[in-house]
């Protein structure tokens, strides 16, 4: 692209918020930390609850899913993603949206900060949460544009009777509970949930009672599953794809905890995106009630038997089987068994507490979102004074439903404890505490003793997870799963098997994560944070080896510069002792994240240049 061209774009998104833009056309509101729930979250397993969605300075990116690509992508990338256009139609919009006409001229006002509604917007509405108690605890503003368009700003109470926006910095708020809810549990049954205040208004009006939940599709948690407990539900999604996966969504949450559940069909002429106030406005209150009488009884779809039957060739590939779901999005799997190894010391333990604390809390784990549940914890080579220094390091919550053991009943007793507790994740830390018989270098024997372990897993639907030493190596070997003690055994028995490693002469750490549910094997670079005292992903190993090369060429440009010498593809690669093709691929990318500048060819040559260059007078110094 001209540097003229590149110029205009540089100028267009200097007029943007991306916050705002996002915000405004996509209706994704970011929190104070940049994070948002991802717009595609009919992709994550858990609607995207815990928010995977970043911006960082004017770059988005789904960290869980990898939604919009592995790398972050500016406004335009956003628009190409979400809209589905190629590059000169996201330009197009942009440019609209910033008020540029085609030729660079301005017609609009300049791009606004991210905050408080735009001035063109108006408050339509104020919705008020309340909790059992009918305290206020979350105040929603319904903001309506000119052109049609709406958002939704959430305020919390400023302990002085009045409300403010969330504060940079603040620690997360607890969740709101349903809207309406002294109504909800003074009123008769059924109730309806639907999407949005303004549908439970409205059919509040009629007598109906009726609830929803804070964010809209996507964001129903078990909390809110549990406000509805022993009641008789109706569903009535928004005729759009969101709203049919957010019913999905809230059904299946519903099935253990609502005496019953019924789902509304909305009418075949309803227009696409209609809710149930369009159906009162077009047909009546009669029309509502009888599709609220009417409405199917919905049921949880049997468990496929898929292991106990025969399957042809044709059926296996013309069936269409859902995604694997996780415990953690992409790194440890729904149920099963998983196997934790690593050397001593390296860090398993506040791996596994980590991982704990995400799932009974819902936090994240890695930058991966984590699917709420209880845990059991065996920490065999602990005490619990020692579990608690490290709980305080960590910073987890005293609400974190974990509930620790220091002694080993016997796996049977421990099977009967996940059943009756309800657990969704058991850690054992460490197998060969655990299972002290089990002669870890005898295959049948490992076989034995796991094997029943991981089909209680998969048959309670519960992941166990344990820890594992990794055998010493031998100097100058390459690291690999057969470090695992009894790695054949396990790795056959186990449905994924993750390793902490640092490959010999390099500092890093590396998590490495194979099984069955996994596409390829995943390799992230990770990093322990002393003072959280908690594991943080640094990239994957080939992002990682990427920012070591692009360094690489960049110290070469600048002591190629320093010594007077013109930094071209030629004299970079030669310097580096790499070939010209590969130094190519990575000046493109410099110059693509603004950490190179392109000059004018010389002849054959290309040269390149460190951001504030004198490029002139490098020129000039390369013909003496």
């Amino acid at each position: 692209m001209p540097d003229s061209g590149r110029r205009e774009l540089a100028a267009l998104k200097e007029r943007v918020d991306p916050a705002q833009f996002a915000l405004d056309r996509y209706g994704i509101e970011f929190d104070a930390s940049g994070k948002a729930r991802c717009p595609q979250s009919d992709r994550h397993n858990n609607g995207d609850r815990n928010p995977s969605f970043h911006l960082r300075k004017t770059r988005f990116k789904c960290y869980s899913q990898g939604c919009f690509g592995d790398k972050p992508v500016d406004v335009f990338g956003l628009v190409m993603n979400m809209d589905g256009v190629g590059f000169a139609d996201a330009k197009r919009i942009v440019a609209e949206y910033a008020g540029v006409n085609g030729n660079g001229s301005t017609s609009g006002p300049p791009a606004r900060p991210h905050g408080p509604p735009r001035q063109n917007g108006k408050v339509a509405a104020k919705y008020v949460y309340t909790d059992r108690h009918a305290e206020p605890v979350r105040l929603v503003k319904r903001i309506e544009y000119p052109d049609g368009a709406k958002t939704f700003h959430q305020l919390y109470p400023d302990g002085q009777g009045g409300w403010k926006y969330p504060e940079k910095g603040a620690a997360k708020a607890e969740p709101a509970p349903l809207y309406r809810l002294v109504e909800l549990i003074e009123e008769e049954d059924p109730v309806v949930v639907v999407e949005g205040e303004k549908c439970v208004e409205a059919l509040r009006q009629i007598g109906v009672n009726a609830t929803t939940c804070a964010g809209g599709a996507g964001k129903w948690l078990p909390e809110h599953s549990g406000q509805l407990k022993g009641r008789h539900v109706v569903l009535w999604p928004d005729k759009d794809a969101p709203g049919f996966r957010h019913a999905d969504l809230v059904c299946q949450s519903l099935a253990d905890t609502a005496a019953s559940i019924q789902r509304v069909e909305p009418p075949d002429d309803l227009k696409d995106g209609g809710d149930i106030v369009d159906v009162l406005e077009t047909r009546g209150e009669a029309e509502v009630r009888r599709l609220v009488d009417e409405a199917e009884t919905w049921a949880p779809e049997a468990r496929p038997e898929a292991m106990e039957r025969e399957w042809t060739t044709a059926e296996l590939l013309e069936h269409k089987f859902p995604p694997p779901e996780w415990k953690v999005d992409g790194l440890l799997p729904e149920e099963g068994l998983v196997v934790i190894a690593g050397k001593r010391k390296i860090g398993k333990g506040w791996f596994t507490m980590q991982a704990a604390n995400a799932c009974a809390t819902g936090e994240e784990l890695l930058g991966r979102s984590a699917r709420r549940c209880r845990a059991l914890v065996y920490a065999l080579e602990d005490n619990p004074r020692r579990i608690s220094r490290r709980m305080k390091k960590q910073g987890i919550p005293t609400s974190a439903d974990i509930v620790w053991c220091f002694r080993w009943p016997g796996w049977p007793a421990v099977a009967k404890r996940i059943i009756e507790g309800q657990f969704g994740l058991c850690i054992i830390d460490t197998l060969s505490r655990a299972f002290p018989e089990m002669k870890q270098n005898e295959s049948e024997a490992v076989t034995s003793v796991l094997a029943g372990v991981q089909e209680f897993g998969l048959s309670e639907h519960v992941l166990i997870v344990a820890t594992d030493h990794e055998r010493k190596t031998v100097p100058g070997s390459i690291h690999s799963m057969d470090e695992v003690v009894g790695s054949q055994a396990k790795t056959a028995v186990a449905d994924a098997i993750l390793q902490l490693h640092r490959p010999q002469g390099k500092q890093d750490t590396v998590l490495s994560a194979d099984g069955r549910d996994y596409e390829e094997e995943i390799e992230l670079v990770v990093k322990f944070d002393r003072e959280q005292a908690k594991w943080e992903a640094v990239g994957t190993v080939a992002e990682v080896k990427q920012g070591e090369a692009r360094k690489m060429v960049l110290d070469a440009m600048r002591d190629l510069q320093n010594s007077k010498d013109m930094p071209t593809t030629k004299s970079i690669a030669e310097s580096i002792e790499k070939s010209r093709s590969y130094v190519s691929t990575l000046l493109a990318d410099l110059v693509d994240v603004g950490k190179a500048l392109k000059g004018k060819k010389i002849g054959k040559e290309q040269p390149y240049f460190l951001p504030g260059t004198d490029v002139t007078e490098s020129y000039e110094s390369s013909n003496h």
